[in-house]
């Protein structure tokens, strides 16, 4: 028998798990990342459960406030409320309000737009940005999701993983190169982030979209673990490669390990290490 404060296991979730509230949470979470309201009949289909059950799921969020329906279309979306899960969230952690006057800085000396993300299984979500007053071709407002596999950001929080840790969550991703800059086979993608662990950052030269270059670096804890990474974006008409590596990386890494020792860290760059296992 288990102590109070050990944690439970795989059975003891199994146990006690309430399979309603998982499903219930499910519906939500598809609202919120659908590009546009869903109808019952969408949400039907693209959680696998019965149109009766999705729109008993809605109705409860509905008269909760996390979600609304649009009276003409009949359409569902979420509210403003479910900000409070992860406004909540990012303050209990405290990164975004240590890490944005060094964002700030950052973007002023370069005049070009810094971020900060965390990693969510294969994706990276935005939880800091700072715009410079150049405009980008690509707007990413906090929240915003994409694959890790195909941003500097994805790769330095994925170098942080364990190469067991990391081949798990990589065999769940449908590998699809959206241009011919970046990696094009999974293996591919495996050696750059493996190279992303040896060199302690990550450039991305237009992997995602063509025409926008980024350099990427770690955030570490007061455990000296990877928390968060942040970069730099810029388009290839201002920044060169050459200017990327020689110019804005050493001010990014500069920036990173500030932020690092803000959250409490007080070691040395774990990238560099080998791979844990």
């Amino acid at each position: 028998m288990k102590t109070r404060g050990q944690a439970a296991g795989k059975r003891d979730f199994e146990r006690y798990q309430i399979r309603s509230l998982c499903r219930g949470l499910d519906v939500l979470l598809l609202v919120a990342r659908a590009e546009r309201a869903v109808s019952v009949a969408e949400v039907a289909e693209l959680s696998g459960l019965s149109a009766v059950t999705c729109y008993r799921f809605l109705m409860t969020l509905q008269a909760e406030g996390y979600v609304e329906q649009d009276p003409f279309s009949k359409r569902y979306g979420i509210t403003p409320k479910v900000l409070g899960f992860g406004f909540s969230y990012l303050h209990g952690l405290g990164y975004v309000d240590r890490a944005t006057p060094f964002l700030k800085q950052l973007a002023e000396k370069t005049k070009e737009s810094t971020s900060m993300a965390l990693l969510d299984d294969t994706e990276i979500v935005y939880i800091a940005r700072y715009m410079a007053q150049s405009v980008l071709s690509i707007n990413l407002p906090v929240g915003s999701r994409l694959p890790a596999c195909f941003t500097a950001m994805g790769y330095v929080l994925m170098a942080s993983l364990s190469d067991e840790e990391l081949t798990r969550r990589l065999a769940t991703v449908y590998f699809s190169a959206p241009n011919p800059h970046g990696p094009q086979t999974l293996p591919s993608l495996v050696e750059r982030i493996r190279a992303t662990r040896k060199l302690g950052y990550a450039i991305n030269d237009q992997y995602l979209e063509k025409g926008i270059r980024s350099a990427a670096a770690p955030i570490y804890g007061p455990l000296g673990n990877v928390v968060a990474a942040i970069n730099l974006s810029a388009p290839v008409t201002r920044v060169s490669m050459g200017a990327l590596s020689s110019k804005i990386l050493p001010l990014l890494l500069r920036t990173a390990s500030s932020i690092s020792i803000a959250l409490g860290y007080t070691g040395e760059r774990a990238l560099s290490r080998k791979s844990r296992r």
